[in-house]
């Protein structure tokens, strides 16, 4: 049998309509080739539609008549994302496709949905929102997971162009971080070391106290991320024969809640030879059933029963790794203080990291080997690393790196 993929547009006198006639797919069972048709009023109309048809049909795109709405696209998308996905970003496409969902409906037909409505959803991404105005990174966050959601579609052969494909948003407004310098960081680590002790707790202080210079130093030195620090292993992570930190993800086992990447990347990170001696220095501190690296025994016992409970009331999906710990950056901005860092860009742990990785931009290292040991899925993530400091930072920071990591 030969298949036709022909479009033809008819004129109806009897019925003032025009109609146009199509070919869908061959089944073989019937060994029939589906045929379908479609009327308009206006001829204008119906040779618009049956252009369509033709650039679909050329496209490889489906021309059946069964239309594929928002829910639809929705719903197989998550699908497609459970168990290929941590949980937290699968979370995430669920906060937006909320949004969509809310601002076109449910049963929207997807190839309906054009660039003049998608920019108007993003601008107006505040009047969903019931408690604040939300800010750029937000905003930013739902853009960029409505692209990656009808980027599916259009692998899908569902849509021909992403209406999202080239919406922006203009005029973002970002707090410069806080760069940490080598001489800055030193004196953050001399600041924690004359934390006052307490003499009835004097051996828990001491273990606190260096527990805190190494994970810090693992941030500043490594360049980990804050929730990668903190699921740190002694026997899977900590490599002391070669002198590397691994990051792996991990299923949850034993009454340990699991660990999941950011983009779910692997990575193993060279550790200095300082940082090295405060793990080793800490790991003598620690309690051989323990273990984790920066979790202290009485936070661990409240992670496992945390554990447990969300287990018991089926929020696992919601576990993140920023639940292991509270008040980090509220602490950390405390320790700057001591140490007179004091600044009126963001300060946050996540400096010691951002810091690192321009600290090495600076030193001249390749953008690849950077984006590498970062761990970074978009290397324009990485190049930001490179225009971030002026020249006399970054003199300041190859000066201050050669003493503190010339190792």
């Amino acid at each position: 049998m030969r298949l036709r993929n022909d479009v033809s547009v008819s004129h109806y006198k009897a019925r003032k309509i025009w109609l146009v006639r199509w070919h869908g797919k061959y089944d073989p069972a019937t060994n029939k080739q589906a045929r379908f048709g479609k009327s308009f009023r206006r001829k204008k109309d119906a040779e618009k539609f049956s252009q369509s048809l033709k650039t679909d049909i050329h496209d490889g795109i489906s021309v059946e008549p069964k239309t594929i709405s928002l829910k639809n696209l929705c719903d197989r998308f998550i699908e497609s994302k459970k168990g290929n996905n941590a949980p937290a970003t699968v979370k995430a496409y669920q906060e937006t496709i909320k949004r969509l969902t809310s601002s076109f409906g449910s049963y929207r037909n997807i190839k309906t949905i054009s660039p003049q409505e998608t920019q108007p959803f993003i601008n107006n991404l505040e009047l969903l929102e019931k408690d604040k105005d939300p800010s750029d990174s937000t905003r930013l966050k739902h853009l960029r997971n409505s692209k990656i959601v009808f980027n599916q579609a259009v692998k899908w052969n569902y849509i021909r162009n992403n209406p999202f494909k080239d919406i922006s948003i203009t005029n973002i407004t970002k707090d410069d971080w806080h760069f940490i310098t080598p001489a800055e960081f030193q004196s953050l680590l001399t600041a924690i070391d004359n934390i006052e002790i307490r003499e009835y707790k004097k051996q828990e202080d001491k273990e606190r106290i260096i527990r805190l210079k190494a994970f810090y130093s693992v941030m500043y030195g490594c360049g980990l991320r804050f929730g990668e620090a903190i699921n740190l292993f002694w026997n899977k992570n900590i490599d002391f024969i070669n002198s590397k930190i691994h990051i792996k993800n991990r299923i949850s086992k034993n009454g340990f809640p699991p660990f999941s990447i950011k983009n779910h990347q692997d990575r193993s990170v060279p550790a200095p030879k300082w940082v090295m001696a405060l793990l080793i220095e800490l790991k003598k501190q620690s309690s051989s059933k323990n273990p984790y690296v920066f979790l202290a025994g009485d936070r661990l016992k409240k992670i496992k029963d945390k554990w447990v409970r969300w287990k018991d009331e089926d929020k696992i999906d919601d576990w993140k790794n920023s639940v292991m710990v509270n008040n980090t950056n509220r602490d950390f901005v405390v320790n700057c203080k001591r140490a007179g860092i004091v600044s009126s860009d963001r300060l946050s742990v996540h400096c010691l990291r951002k810091s690192y990785g321009t600290n090495l931009a600076d030193l001249g290292t390749p953008v690849h080997t950077l984006k590498s040991l970062m761990g970074h899925s978009n290397i324009q993530t990485t190049m930001k690393f490179y225009i971030k400091n002026s020249d006399e930072n970054s003199m300041k920071a190859v000066r201050g790196l050669e003493n503190l990591m010339g190792e």
